[in-house]
């Protein structure tokens, strides 16, 4: 894989990032995701909806052969449903590591870890700032 490919896929990455979960255009989607896009759509549909201010940053990424990874941090306020908790108006933060593997511009293979658990945490307990 050339660098010219590493490079149009980290920016296809970017783009995801910033159409589909920082704007709620999810056309890139559709565009980017290959075979299991539409699940995708939904998870980010899902965020969007009860975190509508969602905004996420690409803390790093790493480009090797056909394959990207990158760490992102998630921030937003609660304010739809999420998971069968209702809107708390909470503020939170929350992180993913994903890796994607690309073949002629199209992501084939997603893994991810999303800290789900952290942002059910912030969103339950008594003891979390409004």
């Amino acid at each position: 894989m050339s660098v010219d490919e590493e490079e149009r896929n980290k920016a296809s990455i970017r783009r995801i990032v910033d159409e589909a979960l920082n704007r709620g255009i999810y056309d890139v989607v559709d565009e980017t995701r290959g075979h299991f896009a539409e699940g995708g759509r939904a998870r980010m549909i899902e965020l969007r909806k009860a975190f509508p201010d969602l905004e996420t940053t690409i803390e790093q990424m790493i480009a090797e052969g056909s394959w990207v990874a990158h760490r992102m941090v998630h921030r937003g306020t609660h304010l739809g449903d999420f998971r069968g908790i209702s809107p708390t108006r909470r503020r939170v933060e929350f992180s993913s590591i994903v890796m994607n593997r690309f073949e002629g511009g199209v992501s084939v293979e997603n893994w991810g870890l999303h800290d789900i658990a952290r942002v059910i945490e912030l969103l339950t307990s008594e003891e979390a700032p409004m």
